[in-house]
């Protein structure tokens, strides 16, 4: 049921990507807008990878439920309600900051400065469900939150369908704001009904090294989604629609991932913590080699599919009314170059979660640094020489270059380390 929910969820996401790029191509308009949506996609991203990493290896699950959901309230409810306060209010002081380094002209900036604010709304109430969908996935419950997370890609698409004639891109925004208001609003619904809600009290309990875990898992997060920004910071120096086909062909190469990777992950880092507390520590090391293996490859598959299709794929999706065979041309050749670090990105993903659960996040964060200031160093070059398609590439390059580093440190620290606490059990 939940690879099913997760299917449905990104089809309709799909199907909303469809749609836009039918409206709006690979145009100046559409480069805007995502140009402006890369903060509160970065701090949304942030939340959903970073919450459940913090929140989960805390919360102990041989709790009795009304005890569990206390603890998760008083512990992390209602501190995070009160930092995702505090995160919009400093997006909202930013914002225009950020508009004007981009340095658009002025109507465009009219334009971003609405986008934004509108973007404002999604970034507190996305940030809020998934916070709820941290507390139910505690529990290996799944299959609610992807259902309810329909809502938000449906809103999209009905927002665009109505007003995008009439406001453009703004009517995406519309659908954000709106969708995800009422995915909150339908979980709380949900939680009430389960006798849930009641115990969700504004009491505030001390976390030992929350605030210090919350600091180092949001900056090896932001590192990561450092990937996006650096490129569309670039938007006033690339050719128009470069920025937008950069965004399709990453569409469907995350398609996959998503739809994998994070249904994986989710299932994953709870069991594995299992393991880990139970000391089960040589069936986590075979558990560990047997996953990445095969995730590497069947992200090898799915990656030579996409070079090999990569025409065909963007054409079939996107090739209607404002997207022309052009943007194809484009897309997909973008799309290949993506393609090439897939299978790094799976493994990267997947033995994050065991570092996370060893309490290993200072590696994390060298080896984050360490890829993104190579990507950086090569989207730079990449630009100056006017080789603009080498945005893609150097994000494949980026994720080749960091997951080999994990693995590496896998087998001279994790692996040893697992073998020495069997022995000393």
């Amino acid at each position: 049921m939940l690879a099913i929910a997760t299917i449905c969820s990104k089809c309709i996401g799909f199907l909303r990507e469809i749609l836009s790029a039918q409206q709006f191509g690979l145009s100046n308009e559409f480069d805007i807008y995502l140009s402006v949506f890369v903060v509160p996609g970065i701090i949304i991203s942030l939340l959903t990878y970073a919450v459940p990493n913090i929140i989960i290896p805390k919360l102990n699950r041989n709790m009795d439920d009304p005890t569990f959901y206390r603890y998760f309230a008083s512990h992390f409810f209602t501190p995070y309600v009160l930092f995702l306060i505090f995160i919009v209010i400093v997006y909202h002081l930013f914002i225009g900051s950020y508009i004007n380094i981009l340095a658009f002209s002025h109507e465009q900036t009219i334009l971003a400065l609405k986008l934004g604010r509108l973007l404002s709304i999604y970034v507190f109430f996305e940030s809020f469900f998934n916070l709820l969908m941290t507390l139910y996935n505690s529990k290996e419950k799944f299959i609610l939150p992807a259902f309810l997370h329909l809502t938000l890609q449906s809103s999209v698409i009905l927002f665009m369908l109505l007003f995008s004639k009439r406001v453009g891109v703004v009517s995406i925004c519309y659908g954000l704001a709106f969708g995800a208001v009422l995915e909150s609003l339908l979980f709380l619904v949900v939680l009430k009904k389960q006798s849930i809600l009641k115990y969700f009290t504004f009491k505030m309990s001390y976390t030992p090294n929350l605030l210090s875990n919350i600091f180092v898992v949001l900056i090896i997060e932001a590192l990561g989604q450092f990937y996006t920004f650096s490129d569309r910071i670039y938007v006033t120096y690339l050719p128009q629609g470069y920025i937008t086909g950069l965004y399709y062909a990453n569409i469907v190469k995350e398609l996959p991932f998503t739809v994998l990777g994070i249904t994986l992950g989710g299932i994953l880092l709870p069991k594995i913590v299992r393991v880990y507390q139970n000391n089960d520590y040589i069936i986590l090391d075979g558990l560990m080699r047997k996953i990445l293996l095969y995730v590497f490859l069947l992200a090898s598959f799915i990656a030579l599919f996409l070079i090999l299709g990569n025409n065909y794929i963007i054409s079939l999706l996107f090739e209607r009314g404002a997207f022309s065979s052009n943007d194809t041309s484009l897309s997909s050749h973008l799309l290949s170059l993506f393609a090439i670090g897939l299978p790094f990105m799976f493994i990267q993903f997947i033995i994050i979660k065991l570092y996370y659960t060893l309490k290993l996040e200072r590696y994390i964060f060298y080896f984050s640094i360490l890829s993104v200031l190579l990507k950086c160093f090569l989207s730079f070059c990449f630009v100056q020489v006017g080789y603009y398609e080498g945005l893609a590439l150097s994000t494949s390059i980026a994720y080749m270059f960091s997951a080999s580093l994990f693995i590496v440190m896998y087998f001279i620290k994790i692996h040893p380390y697992l073998e020495g606490r069997r022995k000393i059990l």
